[in-house]
């Protein structure tokens, strides 16, 4: 497999589900077990969450991973269980989900259905997958957390996947958990599942010749040569450096610069390498045949040599480093630049710094969350996936995960609106606006979904916030919250909607045409 493999963790559970299964203990175990392992630098753990049928194929061909391990619940008729829309079951046939893994594996090399009666499945993935684990009934919710840890565990430490299964088989016993005779492995024809790992077991080898004759190079020679070569692999590096930089401050879009510099940088890079080469090889070498050529070409025996070529070459490398690791601050400077624009209501310029920002530091947060803001109300798919990076970069980016809930509760994505909301929420923001804004979608998303008495305490600490400024939308949901529990005080709640409503973005329009709808009710009686 590649140096560093990948683990997707799919997981669904329905909310109409007999049982709701302990998914997220399972991925924090998996997690936990994986970093103790020798081998956790060398393998990425990545999520995704109430997952639905029409998610998969993006999601393998997102990732493309090397070992998939489905998280839920099975069927008797040898379906796994995903979501649809609503949250609700939705079984994918086997054939189906058996043609799409044989279509897409690419690098995948393992799969655990970690459902119950999973075994049929796993048999036919087992005819185009090198590995797969099903289970052959039902499994306990317990059984199944301690299984799936310890099979990444000892896949951790580097151990076959044979002795991985046998491992976690194993750990059950140890821990007197029922279910050890569920797990089956199935492996593809022809192989071997104790000579399989997901890291090559080879080690590299390195050829010394013996007698090796001194070189007879005069010493001012060697230098001089070492000279000329490492003077040109600083200088190409140095002007790779330019070119990028040049690149991100010039270019936009398709223009010249990204275009030359896309062109220019494959052959400086590959000047550099020979250049490394070259110098190396002279040092340890000097009388080899490879440095005796290399001496002999007119870039290098014409370069600049001695004190003098280090000098400048090192010179104009250290200015594009210097230059290269300013981006930062350039960055947030363009960032400040379209802030202001953007209060001066000029969208179209807070856009184009914003982008500015982002070619000069990719991984900037705060950049990618000032242009998610941008397009909230015009283009939200634009500003969901901005969002999404935002987090990405900073995963304690609190305004994001609110900001991004609530596109999410527009779209009727529940879960994945409450997930964000209450990872948001444990942090406990100090900011009294955003707090606020948390509670208050915590309660619409609640309201959503019809727990009424979950929401209830989230919109009442909404609108208990002194610092915040009106609070309407706490009041106005609060209102609903009361009215479709029959409760009393709806009226006085419709009317601090009303009340707060002027100036207050946040307020639902039909929110506030139910407030005063109540209102005019009661007044009429």
């Amino acid at each position: 497999m590649r140096k560093k493999i990948k683990i997707l963790f799919l997981a669904a559970n329905p909310v109409d589900a007999k049982s709701r299964l302990r998914l997220d203990e399972e991925f924090r175990e998996i997690e936990a077990k994986i970093s103790q392992g020798e081998l956790r630098k060398r393998i990425k753990l990545v999520s995704e969450w109430a997952v639905r049928p029409g998610d998969l194929q993006r999601l393998l061909l997102r990732h493309k991973p090397d070992i998939l391990h489905f998280s839920g619940h099975g069927s008797k008729d040898q379906e796994i269980t995903l979501e649809d829309q609503n949250g609700n079951s939705k079984g994918v046939k086997s054939p189906a989900l058996t043609e799409l893994l044989s279509i897409v594996k690419d690098n995948l090399r393992i799969v655990m259905l970690n459902a119950c009666y999973s075994e049929d499945q796993a048999k036919r993935l087992s005819e185009t997958i090198d590995c797969t684990i099903g289970m052959n009934s039902t499994i306990g919710d317990l059984a199944a957390i301690v299984f799936s840890a310890h099979f990444y565990q000892s896949l951790a430490f580097n151990r076959s996947v044979k002795d991985a299964f046998r491992l976690a088989i194993n750990e059950l016993g140890l821990e007197d958990i029922e279910g050890r005779d569920i797990p089956k492995l199935l492996i593809r024809n022809g192989l071997d599942a104790s000579n399989l790992f997901i890291f090559d077991q080879t080690r590299d080898t390195t050829n010394v010749e013996n007698g090796c004759k001194q070189s007879d190079v005069p010493p001012l020679e060697r230098k001089r040569r070492s000279a000329a070569f490492f003077s040109c692999l600083l200088a190409s590096l140095a002007v790779s450096l330019i070119a990028d930089i040049g690149g991100r401050f010039l270019g936009s879009g398709d223009d010249w610069p990204d275009l030359a510099g896309a062109i220019a940088q494959p052959f400086i890079l590959t000047i550099a390498a020979l250049a490394a080469v070259f110098t190396g090889t002279s040092i340890i070498r000097p009388a080899g045949a490879l440095a005796e050529k290399a001496a002999r070409i007119l870039l290098f025996r014409k370069a600049l040599q001695g004190r003098a070529g280090l000098t400048v070459t090192g010179i104009a490398l250290a200015a594009a480093m210097v230059l290269r690791l300013s981006l930062p601050a350039f960055a947030h400077s363009i960032n400040e630049r379209g802030l202001s624009d953007y209060y001066k209501g000029d969208l179209t310029s807070a856009r184009g710094a914003y982008r500015r920002a982002l070619r000069l530091k990719p991984s900037s947060a705060e950049a990618h969350y000032n242009l998610a803001g941008t397009y909230e109300d015009t283009q939200p798919d634009e500003a969901i996936k901005e969002y999404l990076l935002a987090i990405d970069c900073d995963g304690k980016l609190y305004p994001a995960y609110n900001n991004l809930a609530r596109l999410w509760i527009r779209r009727q994505m529940y879960d994945q609106a409450l997930g964000l909301l209450e990872k948001a929420v444990e942090s406990s923001p100090t900011d009294p606006r955003l707090s606020y804004s948390l509670y208050k979608n915590l309660g619409w998303v609640n309201y959503a979904l019809k727990r009424y008495a979950q929401a209830e305490p989230f919109l009442r600490q909404a609108a208990s916030i002194k610092e915040y400024d009106g609070g309407a939308s706490a009041h106005c949901l609060l209102a609903l919250v009361l009215k479709a529990q029959n409760r009393t005080a709806v009226e006085q709640e419709c009317e601090d909607c009303v009340r707060f409503a002027p100036g207050e973005e946040d307020v639902e329009a039909d929110w506030l045409s139910q407030a005063k709808e109540h209102i005019l009710k009661e007044a009429a009686k």
